[in-house]
């Protein structure tokens, strides 16, 4: 558990140092992407492992909660132009609740992203890239709550379920079969289950997570036929 004197200090620590990493992508982005014979082109189809980092709190803290950090792994697999976008994970956070609780929270869920902007795909640069990597989300899975409170101390299994949005941002070279990116994520997850402890009534939460991925363009087995554009190892005019 982070002291509650230092956890708002260590947030905007952590938004400027993404801040920092991210400014030589977004300048990047703006070069037109070019072909490479190292491997498939990213084409909005990958298979990738995620590590997150990130902080949580309660959707109803009064005064005297606070936020906690938010560690977790997940593995996602997205088809042609991330059409159909699905990732399965886990996470564990931690923060205090009222009147002196400490709550943990195990997660287990699968996601489903939408990408409105998918088109972007066929433009071929950092730039359209990171456009097409906005997303909306809906997820739900298994959900064991943890609660340590004066005289108690109870394990809350329950089934939750949430929505969010997010972006993933290209680092450095993604066209030569595989790349690196960075995300970030809010969500908003709900569960109903009831503690003991005074004033917990549920269990919905703030989470804000940043990413950081690898990702292989080399999707085969789940391929859809391509659409003659991304046939064309040139990236479309614009």
């Amino acid at each position: 558990m982070w002291p509650k004197g230092t956890r708002r200090s260590a947030l905007c620590q952590t938004l400027c140092v993404l801040a920092i990493a991210l400014a030589p992508t977004l300048a990047r982005g703006s070069t037109e992407g070019t072909a490479t014979e190292g491997g498939p082109r990213y084409n909005g189809g990958f298979w990738g492992l995620q590590l997150h980092l990130g902080v949580t709190s309660r959707v109803d803290a009064d005064l005297g909660e606070g936020i906690g950090p938010v560690l977790g792994v997940s593995g996602r697999i997205a088809t042609l132009m991330s059409l159909v976008d699905v990732q399965v994970g886990v996470r564990a956070g931690t923060y205090d609740g009222p009147e002196g609780a400490s709550v943990s929270r195990w997660s287990a869920t699968a996601e489903l992203h939408a990408h409105p902007m998918f088109l972007r795909h066929l433009y071929g640069s950092n730039r359209w890239y990171w456009l097409a990597g906005l997303h909306v989300s809906f997820g739900a899975g298994l959900e064991v709550v943890g609660v340590t409170a004066p005289g108690i101390d109870e394990t809350l299994p329950g089934f939750g379920w949430q929505i969010g949005a997010g972006t993933d941002i290209p680092v450095g070279e993604v066209d030569d079969g595989w790349g690196l990116w960075l995300g970030v994520d809010y969500t908003l997850k709900f569960l109903a289950v009831h503690s003991a402890a005074p004033r917990l009534d549920d269990f919905d939460e703030h989470v804000l997570v940043f990413t950081l991925a690898y990702r292989n363009n080399d999707i085969g087995f789940a391929q859809v036929p391509r659409p003659p554009e991304l046939d064309d190892r040139e990236p479309l005019r614009r």
